[in-house]
């Protein structure tokens, strides 16, 4: 749907009116870097004077570099693919379906919360997922299909509040990471 010189942009600033509508089965790629454009967040629809209506379809951020997908929105299916770090403007704490991150992107979603009940997380490719927030990380608490090479960083500093690591949604169904960092020092 985008390309790096083609994109959708229903903004012209950040306050002005701009929505995305998606039904299942959709697919929204872009693949366009965030510094293209007049909006680094992505999508750039704002969805301020009309909130997003996503009852389905999937959002892929997969341009060669980085992109920031814009937070504080409800979420289905969103894929992270080919390289660069890939991060949000905020907490996505509503994701309905699967977080996919693969080939060589990076997903660093700094402190923010990316995920909770109903979120499934799957790592394919040399992929990497970076958390900094405190508590118990990730916060997705489905599924997890976890890649032979794929990496999960905790890198939390805050001295204030220690990050646990997520060892499962129960004793009989633990995640079985294959390469775990741990660059924080209160994890």
């Amino acid at each position: 749907l985008e390309t790096p010189t083609s994109f959708i942009d229903g903004v012209t600033n950040e306050n002005s009116s701009g929505t995305l509508y998606m039904s299942p089965g959709t697919l929204y790629r872009i693949t366009s870097l965030s510094t293209s454009g007049g909006q680094a967040n992505i999508p750039r629809m704002s969805g301020v004077t009309f909130p997003y209506k996503l009852d389905g379809g999937t959002i892929e951020l997969s341009a060669a570099g980085d992109q920031t997908l814009r937070g504080n929105k409800a979420y289905r299916n969103l894929t992270f693919s080919n390289n660069g770090t890939k991060s949000i403007s905020s907490a996505v704490s509503s994701i309905t379906g699967t977080i996919l991150i693969k080939d060589d992107a990076v997903l660093n979603v700094g402190s923010n919360a990316m995920g909770g009940a109903g979120t499934n997380l799957t790592m394919e490719g040399n992929s990497k997922y970076i958390t900094a927030g405190v508590l118990t990380k990730p916060d997705a608490q489905g599924t997890y299909t976890l890649g032979p090479v794929t990496t999960i960083e905790f890198s939390n500093s805050n001295n204030a509040t220690i990050q646990d690591i997520r060892l499962g949604l129960s004793a009989e169904n633990p995640i079985a990471y294959n390469h775990i960092i741990i660059s924080g020092n209160n994890v």
